[in-house]
């Protein structure tokens, strides 16, 4: 058994899922199977948060049915606590947010074991940091005072330690980068869950030929990524619009707009948003309704 734990806030007695016994199990067995740190599962890269595993495992390590599991694995989905990626090899299970919720305690667990080992050695990064650079300070004020104080001629040069400062300034940036990165790569999952949650309530809503989404790929990702940094993509005003629309839920053809074709590419969700596909008869009343309330116009000024 590896050494170590996960925190769970106090708030989880809160959470929608607590009073469903399976739901809970099931999500608490995968925070602590999750990796705690990246490892390379035969040539992929597994990431902290994620784990790979499949529902024969699962089944046996909860003693869970298949099936509880399944239904299980669509609850946490639809409210964006996982997120599941499937090949024809494996399926990789990303826990949402892991790295926000657990990255202080792993981190504590990890300076614990300093302490109990070498209690003297135990010092933080800011500790560390701050001692290093009042330390550069004082010895910068004495050789200050020494180029006052003496004799020294113009030419001669005092050594300062000017490379610790530059390697302080360095590890700074280095740290701030990678907090940077870990908060971007944070809100671009937030993000996608968002899409994924807006467009299968609208396919709940409407009751039809719109399928939802199960699962999310790479290559689902990158589409919406790549979308959401376009100033033209407007999500809600495209599911607006295909409530709006006959043609786009299937009801007029074979053919019915999908979760892929709107990323796919701009032209798609432009085509939407500039109205090709709304309905004529409403085209017609909203046409009619103009000019009704251009002649009430009109007649007002008489």
């Amino acid at each position: 058994m590896e050494q170590g734990f996960i925190k769970i806030f106090r708030s989880i007695v809160d959470w929608e899922w607590y009073s469903d016994i399976s739901t809970t199990r099931l999500y608490m067995h995968l925070l602590l199977k999750a990796n705690y740190k990246e490892k390379i599962w035969r040539g992929e890269a597994i990431d902290v948060g994620e784990l790979i595993t499949s529902f024969h495992n699962l089944s046996e390590e909860t003693n869970l049915t298949k099936q509880q599991i399944r239904t299980t694995f669509e609850k946490l989905k639809k409210t964006g606590e996982i997120t599941v990626e499937t090949t024809n090899r494996y399926t990789k299970i990303v826990i949402n947010n892991y790295k926000n919720y657990q990255k202080d305690s792993q981190t504590a667990t990890r300076q614990s074991t300093r302490t109990l080992t070498h209690e003297t050695t135990h010092q933080s990064t800011h500790e560390a940091t701050h001692e290093a650079t009042h330390e550069n300070i004082e010895i910068q004020a004495q050789n200050n005072k020494k180029i006052t104080n003496s004799n020294t001629p113009n030419n001669t040069l005092i050594n300062t330690p000017i490379n610790t400062q530059s390697n302080i300034e360095t590890t700074r940036q280095s740290t701030t980068t990678k907090e940077e990165k870990n908060i971007k790569n944070i809100n671009n999952i937030n993000n996608i869950n968002i899409i994924v949650q807006k467009w299968n309530k609208l396919c709940l809503s409407l009751n039809n030929n719109l399928n939802q989404v199960s699962c999310m790929t790479e290559k689902r990702k990158k589409k919406i990524l790549l979308r959401l940094k376009e100033n033209d993509f407007d999500f809600d005003l495209i599911l607006e619009k295909i409530r709006d629309s006959d043609l786009l839920q299937g009801k007029v053809c074979d053919w019915c707009v999908t979760f892929d074709w709107i990323f796919a590419c701009k032209d798609n969700y432009i085509k939407i948003l500039e109205g090709n596909y709304q309905n004529k008869q409403k085209i017609h009343t909203n046409a009619l309704e103009a000019q009704i309330d251009k002649i009430k116009s009109v007649m007002d000024t008489i």
